[in-house]
């Protein structure tokens, strides 16, 4: 008995060195052979450091981490560098590599990961690098499926620049994981997102500021159809949360339909005070504050180079106030009534209707109406009027090492068609004084 205890413990202490030896025996083969396929396969400068295996670690696993991954462009994005992360380690099932037809990634992580993807104004795009099947040589051909189980990136930033449709995307501090089986027809994609700082702009406008974001975010993929449903959405800008769902396809000519909705999943005014600039700061939380939110929508249709799909924005604001704890005057009596709208499919026929804007800063108010039919030449209709004592703004805003003194009056009537090319308008009064 003894004998054969011995003989079990030598030939397990043989499968922990054989675990433990087969990385460093095989690494230099399995490092020559990803460079190899990364030289035939990428046009792009790739560079790595510490390239390492574990199996013992890992098991079932084999475990291959690398540091100091650099992906840089070549020819019209030369020294643009696509991707660079501090670290990677994947998890790959070793049952899977050896004898199944599939290789199946239990796990993928990036840590400091940094992201730059560019688009020209001619559609080029920096991340297209891989070299083509034709010119392609290798000694044999193969195929091989790929499922990965999970992924996750931590401390991120991501810089997305999309010069043919003039938007641009930046996020700071990004978090994020997700799973899905991609070597199904069908399966759920789901993922959860947080960035620190989120900033978009379209067309120079900005639209978010120093944001900080959290997503999370269930669709359903149907790869064969090209067909994506949201199922289980919550998304939060600040505080303002909102959630969405519907679909969206790709077609064959390249343009994408779509049929997706939305509406806000809070209410109260706070929510969306944190959204405007230089109020989202430490003391928001101890900002006293009341009223209601109402905020949905749709977007219907096709979007292409020459159209926009159908959409429609209905946003309100119902006796809305607040107050910062240490000073003596509310913002109080907001009320807010918009809805944008197109419905021809064409960016030029959208609608801007500022039904009722009002506010009491104190005892300042403001009143106005605005309605705008079309985009650059536009059928405007507007009125403002509000008269404010500039002191008495220090009064209910926090405005550290900045006086105010004086008083503002406007009275504004604008009425007739504007143009932005020739930027000639047809009628307008006003009459603003700063005394």
């Amino acid at each position: 008995m003894k004998k054969t205890l011995l003989i079990i413990g030598a030939v397990f202490l043989v499968i922990l060195v054989s675990l433990a030896a087969a990385p460093l025996l095989f690494k230099d083969q399995i490092k020559a052979g990803v460079d190899a396929a990364i030289a035939e396969s990428v046009h792009a400068d790739i560079s790595y450091q510490n390239f390492d295996l574990s199996l013992l670690s890992t098991f079932p696993h084999l475990g291959i981490s690398v540091s100091q991954v650099g992906v840089v462009g070549k020819e019209l994005f030369l020294g643009d560098t696509l991707l660079y992360t501090e670290a990677a380690r994947i998890k790959v099932n070793l049952k899977s590599v050896l004898f199944g037809d599939q290789i199946v990634i239990n796990s993928l992580y990036l840590g400091s990961p940094q992201v730059l993807v560019k688009i020209l104004d001619d559609g080029t795009a920096n991340y297209d690098i891989a070299v083509s099947s034709d010119t392609v040589t290798t000694e044999e051909e193969e195929s091989y499926d790929i499922k990965i189980n999970g992924w996750e990136i931590e401390q991120g930033s991501l810089v997305y620049d999309d010069q043919q449709t003039l938007f641009y995307l930046e996020m700071d501090g990004l978090m994020h994981n997700g799973s899905g089986d991609f070597n199904q027809d069908r399966f759920d994609l789901i993922t959860h997102t947080e960035s620190q700082v989120v900033n978009v702009l379209y067309d120079g406008v900005s639209y978010l500021n120093d944001k900080h974001l959290v997503g999370d975010v269930t669709m359903e993929l149907n790869l064969p159809d090209s067909k994506y449903t949201f199922k289980e959405n919550a998304i939060s800008i600040n505080e303002f949360a909102f959630g969405f769902n519907g679909w969206l396809s790709l077609e064959e000519n390249e343009d994408i339909n779509m049929d997706l909705t939305f509406d806000a999943q809070q209410n109260d005014f706070q929510s969306l005070l944190s959204l405007v600039p230089g109020m989202y700061t430490e003391e928001f939380q101890d900002i006293n504050s009341s009223g209601q939110v109402q905020f949905n929508g749709g977007v219907a249709g096709t979007y292409n180079k020459s159209q926009i799909p159908a959409f429609n924005l209905d946003f309100k604001v119902q006796e809305g106030e607040f107050q910062y704890p240490n000073l003596p005057e509310k913002v109080e009596n907001v009320n807010l009534d918009v809805s944008l709208a197109n419905t021809t499919g064409l960016v030029e026929n959208t609608s801007i209707d500022i039904k009722e804007l009002h506010m009491d800063l104190g005892e300042n108010p403001v009143d106005g109406r605005i309605k705008i039919d079309g985009l650059g030449k536009s059928d405007i209709d507007a009125k403002v009027q509000t008269h404010i004592n500039l002191t008495d703004l220090t009064q209910m805003i926090p405005l550290d090492g900045t006086t105010l003194n004086g008083e503002f009056d406007l009275d504004l009537t604008a009425l007739g068609t504007y143009d932005s090319t020739t930027h000639q308008f047809r009628k307008v009064d006003a009459e603003m004084a700063l005394i």
